[in-house]
């Protein structure tokens, strides 16, 4: 789901403010300040009139405890930024799979693909201990100094 960001629309002021508010609660400190949050909004939700802004606040409502199990549960991160770019670069490769001529040909591909991503370095990103390191370094595999195409050649 996602809120219109639209200058012009007359809802623009209570998107941005819901928008805001949303973003509070997922990313709250603690739990307690998370369900305070959610009480205040809950408070307010009248003044959100919009079909699509009610059905964003009855999301939260019913998926709170979803948005917020990373207090509970430490191995679980706080956002799913890395597991949606992946969804996302997949997509972009599902699409070239139409042209390969075979199905061992495709599933090469992959494995080529899922090697490399898991040797490649993260960057620029906002947890800083993962510059530099590949999703198996952090993931504490110990990597000799191979390149990734060795390490698809064996799989």
């Amino acid at each position: 789901m996602f809120l219109p960001r639209c200058k012009k629309s007359p809802y623009f002021q209570q998107n941005c403010f819901l928008s805001q508010f949303i973003k509070q609660i997922v990313l709250a400190d603690n739990f307690h300040d998370a369900e305070e949050l959610l009480r205040r909004l809950l408070a307010v939700k009248e003044q959100f009139t919009v079909s699509y802004q009610t059905r964003m606040i009855r999301s939260g409502e019913q998926h709170f405890h979803q948005f917020t199990v990373y207090h509970f549960l430490s191995f679980v991160p706080q956002d799913n930024n890395i597991t949606e770019n992946i969804i996302k670069q997949l997509n972009k490769k599902l699409k070239t799979a139409e042209s390969f001529k075979s199905a061992k040909s495709a599933i090469n591909y992959f494995k080529l693909w899922f090697t490399f991503y898991k040797f490649k370095k993260f960057r620029a990103i906002q947890q800083s201990y993962r510059n530099g390191k590949s999703a198996l370094e952090l993931a504490l595999v110990s990597l000799p100094d191979k390149h990734w195409l060795d390490y698809s050649a064996e799989a």
